[in-house]
Parts: C-alpha cells; sequence; structure tokens
C-alpha cells in the first residue's frame, strides 16, 4: 500500500500542534498532496523547520495560542464547525519526559485534558471521518519487551503515564461515545530524527547545538536503546493508517518503529552524527541524571506491515546524513533541501 494522491488531494487536514517537528514535515508532505491545511498550536521556535521553512506560507489558515486556555479552545472548536475538515491529526502534546517531571500539572492537562475536549468536539462535526492521535512508544509498562499493541500499558513518569492513560480514554470513548461514521486511531512510534527539530533535552538537536557553539556535549544516559527512526518514516505511516480507517470503518492504535537491527544506543547515535562533523574538536561528557528514563525502549509494528505493507525504509545511517544534509544548508534554500528529501524518500 502507497500513500495515493487521490485520496489526500483537496482534503481538508486540520492539523494540531503543526508548528512542532512532525507537524512541520507533515506539513511539507501533505502539501505535494494537494490538501488544504489548517493549523493550531503554540508559536514555532525560532530557527527550527517550521521558522526556516516558512511553512505557515502553504497553511489556508495558520492559528498560534495554548488550546489548554478555555477561551482559546472555544475559538478552535468554532472554526472546526465552520471549516468543516475530513481529517484531524492532534500532534498537540507536552512530548518530553524530563518537562513532564518539572510540570507534571501542564504535562497532564495538555496530554490527557485537551485530547479528551478534542475527542468530544470532533464527535460533534459529521464532516469528519477519520481522527488519528499521536501517543509513544512509552506507553508500555515493559518497555524493554517487544510490545505489540495489545501489551500491558504503564507509565513511572507523568509523560509516559499520561500518554498511557490516553490510551485509554480513547480505547473508552470508542467503545462508549464515537458516533458510526467516525474512525480514530492511536499511534505509538519510536523516536524521530530529522533536520530541523530544535526542541531541548533531545538528543540530536542538543548535540547539533554543541557542534555549533563549540560546547562540550553531554550526555545522560550513553547506553540507553531506543527505536530511532527518520520523522518522514512513521509520518508515512500515519497517512497509510488514514487512508486504511476509511477503507476499512475501524478504530484501534498502530505501533510505528524500525526493525530491531537497526537499534542503537545513545552513544552510538552520538558518534555517528559527530563522523558528519570532523572538525569538531571538544568532548563527550557523561552526566548522572536526576530523572529516571527507561533503558531500553522496543516496540513490534508487525500490525503495521500486515494491515497496510508499513515499514521502516531510512536506516539510521540514512537518517543521520539526511540530518547533517539539512544542518548544513540550512542559511541556504532550506525549504527546497526538505522538499527534495520528502521526494527522493516517496
Amino acid at each position: 500500500m502507497e500513500v495515493n494522491q487521490q485520496f489526500w488531494n483537496d482534503k481538508k487536514v486540520v492539523i494540531t500542534g503543526h508548528s512542532g517537528f512532525k507537524g512541520a514535515w507533515l506539513s511539507l508532505i501533505l502539501k505535494q498532496l494537494n490538501s488544504k491545511i489548517y493549523g493550531y498550536s503554540l508559536s514555532p521556535i525560532k530557527q527550527s523547520i517550521f521558522d526556516l521553512c516558512n511553512i505557515e506560507s502553504i497553511y489556508e489558515s495558520s492559528n498560534y495560542f495554548d488550546l489548554n486556555i478555555e477561551e482559546n479552545y472555544r475559538k478552535f472548536e468554532n472554526s472546526l464547525f465552520e471549516i468543516e475538515p475530513d481529517i484531524v491529526i492532534h500532534f498537540a502534546a507536552q512530548s518530553l519526559v524530563i518537562d513532564s517531571y518539572k510540570n507534571p500539572r501542564n504535562t497532564i492537562d495538555t496530554n490527557l485534558n485537551l485530547s479528551f475536549n478534542l475527542l468530544n468536539s470532533i464527535n460533534k462535526i459529521d464532516s469528519i471521518k477519520n481522527l488519528l492521535i499521536t501517543t509513544t512508544d512509552k506507553v508500555y509498562k515493559y518497555s524493554d519487551r517487544n510490545n505489540t499493541e495489545n501489551s500491558e500499558l504503564g507509565g513511572e513518569d507523568f509523560y509516559s503515564a499520561s500518554k498511557a492513560s490516553l490510551e485509554l480514554i480513547v480505547n473508552a470513548f470508542i467503545k462508549s461515545q464515537k458516533r458510526d461514521n467516525l474512525n480514530i486511531a492511536t499511534t505509538r512510534s519510536g523516536n524521530v530524527l530529522g533536520g530541523g527539530d530544535k526542541n531541548n533535552n533531545r538528543l540530536v538537536p542538543d548535540i547539533l547545538r554543541s557542534i555549533e557553539n563549540e560546547k562540550n556535549i553531554k550526555l545522560r544516559n550513553p547506553d540507553s536503546v531506543r527505536p530511532w527512526q527518520h520523522v518522514i518514516d512513521p509520518l508515512r505511516g500515519y497517512l497509510l493508517l488514514i487512508q486504511y480507517l476509511q477503507s476499512n470503518n475501524i478504530s484501534g492504535s498502530w505501533n510505528f518503529s524500525p526493525d530491531s537491527n537497526n537499534e542503537k544506543t545513545v552513544m552510538e547515535i552520538t558518534k555517528l552524527l559527530l563522523s558528519e562533523f570532523p572538525n569538531y574538536s571538544k568532548n563527550i561528557i557523561v552526566e548522572s541524571s536526576p530523572y529516571k528514563e527507561s533503558d531500553i525502549l522496543r516496540i513490534d509494528s508487525g500490525k503495521a506491515f500486515n494491515d497496510f505493507s508499513w515499514k521502516c525504509k531510512i536506516n539510521t545511517e540514512e537518517a543521520i546524513n539526511l540530518i547533517s544534509e539539512w544542518e548544513k544548508n540550512k542559511n541556504s534554500n532550506i525549504y527546497e533541501i526538505s522538499k527534495k528529501q520528502i521526494e527522493k524518500y516517496i
């Protein structure tokens, strides 16, 4: 199964969190598919892909406000009734484990309460046939196992717990409240890599900032293993999943992760990235962290492969090469570079 240009042509797609890393890359893909896109999020981070590629210009409307504020949420809900979208993709979230330790209430408000409000709003708008909500690979209780969508959920930090709780709430909503002509999917994907990610406390952006500012690289958990994947891979999976939902009138959860032979530790990713910047001469320093994070994360994407033939196309080394190309050209025509990376992938 491949992304169907005809399916996406002229589709009205609302993206929450559109100015974030995944939202920005998805916007570029949907633009190439000739979809009409509408965005709602906090203001974009300076020097991010959204900022440098002027992605706002490809939107039918691009709105920046905090959806946790009731007045803003009502404004958002009213606009959904006016737009009458076909599809909603919900990226808006507090997505950082360390930030969830520092501000658990904001994590719970954003990841749980906002998402529940969204479910209720979308259920009232008949034009919306498909809703995709992103959670995380961190929703599983035993993170080091090869978790399938039926594995036990859990979470020992507020981020993981909020996303695991969201999975339960969405499932309950599907079973008890969802209208018949609405399909709802949650997606659990591994750690995404790509050009233009400027978030703090993420491995690749932190390394790139250290390289750019000639600072030592500080690693918290060098031996931790994550399911690293280039951001375009799961985004393609989300588009295929929405097509699958539409064709089969189905709801549920799907994992998106690379094969186990593509596993890399934090230190291995660091060294791969440094090989792209041979002039960097500072040191790698390992620091202890007061925050507990899982040593190993693994999930099984067999369901996505069986249902719509999805699997990662880009291995870790290729992902690092794409990031290097992006970062080294970010002060030139980076919009064209980003488009070419998508076109080459497709």
